[in-house]
């Protein structure tokens, strides 16, 4: 289909874009030259991707981005599921949240329904008072625990201390 605008609609997630194929033996759907995913408050735009109805999973790349009203995530290649709203990224990605915080890392999943974070991989969190280096984060936004594993360093700026290991719980 190609059209100056297309709408694909599946439940409540609704994709905008110019160019779009889908393949009706196999379920799947594949823009380029720009797409918009909207699912209630979040919006999602790439570049190009892939829509896999039987799973609901959309994989962009390219100048990937994910938002709400309490977050924003960029990559270049992220994945989202539409029933279980867990944003996965593949690359070097950066998140911005409400709390003022970036975070980042290579790869991992955030989950938006509970504010879970997992990264691996060079992960990387800068709050207003902390910054936290490791290479496996587990981060409960909503409850404010950290698991860091392997490579840990902490630097508290409000306790004035750093704190190096293997593991660390905050």
């Amino acid at each position: 289909v190609f059209s100056p605008l297309i709408k694909m609609i599946d439940g409540q997630a609704i994709l905008y874009t110019h160019n779009f194929k889908f393949n009706t033996y196999t379920n799947v759907g594949e823009y380029y030259g720009g797409g918009t995913l909207v699912q209630n408050e979040m919006l999602l735009e790439s570049e190009r991707g892939y829509y896999y109805a039987n799973t609901r999973d959309a994989i962009c790349v390219g100048d990937a981005e994910l938002r709400d009203s309490t977050y924003q995530i960029r990559s270049d290649s992220l994945g989202f599921n539409m029933d279980s709203e867990i944003a996965t990224f593949y690359k070097e990605t950066f998140i911005w949240n409400e709390k003022n915080e970036i975070l980042s890392a290579n790869s991992g999943w955030y989950d938006t329904k509970t504010d879970h974070y997992h990264f691996m991989s060079d992960a990387y969190v800068l709050s207003e008072d902390q910054e936290i280096w490791a290479d496996d984060i587990d981060y409960r936004a909503d409850t404010e625990d950290v698991i860091m594993r392997y490579n840990v360093q902490i630097l508290d700026i409000e306790q004035e201390a750093m704190g190096f290991g293997d593991y660390a719980q905050y």
